[in-house]
């Protein structure tokens, strides 16, 4: 195979990770500001709703997802259908850790498993049923299933953040994916 000329792997560029500035406007004001939106909009349709008006509420946990694909570098396909039955939690010690049954590389033999951040035990805590099974941790209440696509919650928050730091956050800087090349790159920062 030594003759063999390999085609080259196409590369759509080197990572892009945010700033820590970039990061702490977008999981702080901008994700408060985009909250608060949501409830304003949640309130609407709920007075709408007493008059026979058709539009829907905004329930996506944003907040969670972003903890989530930050603290446990997570790809997004696996953060959006992570269930209960992965994750352990310890109240008490405010430890949990991760372990992903279905993820890109499972049958390559790699594991996708880890320690979860204070922060997302305690997110996690705040909203865990009683008896939570094997039931995705995040769900459309309507279907009862993991959501599939948060694009449109996501390119709002991209949007309040961007008009906060006074300037575009564009192509990798604008992808949800970006919080695990930052996470890796904080990390590789220290």
């Amino acid at each position: 195979l030594s003759d063999i000329i390999l085609p080259p792997a196409p590369r759509n560029g080197d990572p892009q990770p945010w700033t820590r500035r970039e990061l702490g406007m977008i999981m702080g004001p901008a994700l408060l500001e985009y909250e608060a939106d949501q409830a304003a909009w949640n309130e609407k349709v709920a007075q709408e709703k007493k008059n026979r008006g058709l539009r829907s509420p905004s329930v996506v946990p944003l907040r969670g997802y972003c903890l989530i694909g930050y603290y446990t570098m997570m790809r997004p396909d696996c953060n959006l259908h992570l269930r209960w039955d992965e994750v352990t939690l310890d109240a008490k010690n405010l430890t949990g850790w991760y372990k992903l049954d279905q993820h890109k590389n499972v049958n390559k033999g790699i594991k996708a498993e880890g320690p979860l951040a204070e922060e997302v035990v305690e997110y996690l805590l705040s909203i865990r049923p009683a008896n939570p099974g094997n039931a995705p941790i995040h769900f459309n209440p309507e279907t009862g299933l993991p959501y599939v696509d948060i694009r449109k919650q996501w390119n709002r928050l991209i949007k309040i953040a961007s008009r906060i730091l006074g300037y575009e956050l564009t192509e990798k800087k604008a992808e949800f994916f970006n919080f695990r090349h930052s996470r890796a790159s904080h990390m590789a920062m220290k």
